[in-house]
Formats: C-alpha cells, sequence, structure tokens
C-alpha cells in the first residue's frame, strides 16, 4: 500500500542518506538505491521473521 511504500522512502532519506545522492549518472543512484532498499529489507526481517513464527 501507499502508506508502506512512504515509510520505506522515508528511511531511504533518514536512515540511507538519500535525500540527496552525491554519485552522478542514472547508473550509480539506480545501484545506490537498490542498495539502500537491499539494507532497509533487512532492518526489517527480523520482524518479518517474529511475526512468521508467532
Amino acid at each position: 500500500t501507499r502508506a508502506w511504500i512512504e515509510t520505506h522512502f522515508g528511511w531511504l532519506k533518514a536512515a540511507a542518506g538519500m535525500r540527496q545522492v552525491k554519485q552522478r549518472g542514472l547508473t550509480k543512484v539506480e545501484a545506490l538505491f537498490q542498495l539502500a532498499m537491499a539494507a532497509s529489507n533487512l532492518v526489517r526481517l527480523p520482524k518479518l521473521i517474529a511475526a512468521g513464527a508467532a
């Protein structure tokens, strides 16, 4: 849903430092975005595992 997406983009801006990127070029920025989203998923992983085990 939209709230879920906005939460992730908010995390990217605040915690991952993607409010303003220092890289140039779409390829580099896209790679940085994918890395940051993977990190976001890793942060969420323990909560998802705990919810699945319950």
